[in-house]
């Protein structure tokens, strides 16, 4: 149960990660630079909780 979790979190990471490369290519470096800061936070709180 525990492992189908994590992976399902990790799919959900990889689209997120996927959309914010995508939308970085369509719109000014001056956003991005905004929204690569957040998603990497978001990431290592993530990954963080993954192993409590």
């Amino acid at each position: 149960m525990f492992f189908s979790i994590a992976i399902l979190k990790i799919i959900l990471m990889t689209m997120y990660f996927n959309y914010l490369f995508a939308y970085r290519t369509t719109t000014g470096d001056e956003e991005m630079k905004h929204y690569s800061q957040d998603a990497r936070k978001f990431y290592f709180y993530e990954t963080n909780n993954l192993t409590t």
